[in-house]
């Protein structure tokens, strides 16, 4: 559930009822400030793709589900590594073998996508000409976190371009994916 407006009430009656009924169903795991239209749209995306495809079959052929912290590990991944920092926002999709899929691309046919499989599992993928690619899955440590950040630029980023406009790369957050059966 989004929140997009304010609600005001005296908190008195069948209005405050309404309003505390709302707070109580919220998922504060989920609650997030967003700036712009197009960031908070991705954020609904992944809602969306998440209420459809946590079951087997749900491309109404073989897929596979995708679990639940595959959707934690990318919204954290999206508001921490990618809107925080700066970088631009990818496009977002399931894929068919159960992970959820970040996409960047530019006009010069380079192209990156991250797979977020849950349990601190990343599959990543790069093409920037035919000498220069990338591929692999690994766990989503700092060091293979660096990489994907330079990795991002360096398919979004025109030459000349700031890595991140009005940011600098020490306003860049690192955060930690917590593996199943582990803190």
């Amino acid at each position: 559930m989004v929140l997009t407006s304010t609600i005001q009430s005296s908190g008195y009656g069948d209005e405050a009822d309404c309003v505390i009924e709302e707070v109580r169903n919220v998922d504060f795991g989920k609650l997030i400030t967003i700036s712009t239209q197009r960031d908070l749209r991705l954020f609904e995306e992944l809602e969306i793709i998440e209420d459809r495809c946590t079951k087997s079959g749900w491309d109404e052929h073989a897929a596979k589900p995708i679990p639940k912290d595959a959707f934690d590990d990318a919204r954290n991944f999206l508001y921490h590594a990618v809107w925080e920092s700066g970088l631009p926002m990818p496009e977002v999709e399931p894929d068919e073998f159960g992970a959820i899929q970040f996409d960047w691309s530019d006009d010069h046919n380079k192209m990156y996508s991250l797979s977020f499989y849950g349990q601190g599992i990343i599959g990543y993928s790069g093409y920037w000409g035919e000498n220069m690619k990338r591929h692999g899955v690994d766990e989503f440590t700092e060091e293979v976190q660096d990489t994907i950040y330079r990795d991002i630029l360096r398919t979004t980023q025109s030459a000349g371009a700031p890595a991140h406009p009005g940011r600098s790369e020490g306003n860049r957050k690192y955060y930690k994916v917590s593996l199943q059966g582990q803190s």
